[in-house]
């Protein structure tokens, strides 16, 4: 009984108002920035 795992990445996932910080290509873990997600 054949089986499969598939593991889907969530790029862009984390918005700029994440506590944590976000992610943007080639720039890594940015701060969060509440003003360019429009809050």
């Amino acid at each position: 009984m054949p089986c499969c795992l598939f593991t889907y990445h969530a790029y862009g996932s984390w918005t700029p108002d994440r506590k944590q910080g976000y992610v943007k290509r080639h720039q890594g873990i940015l701060q969060q920035d509440l003003q360019k997600h429009g809050l």
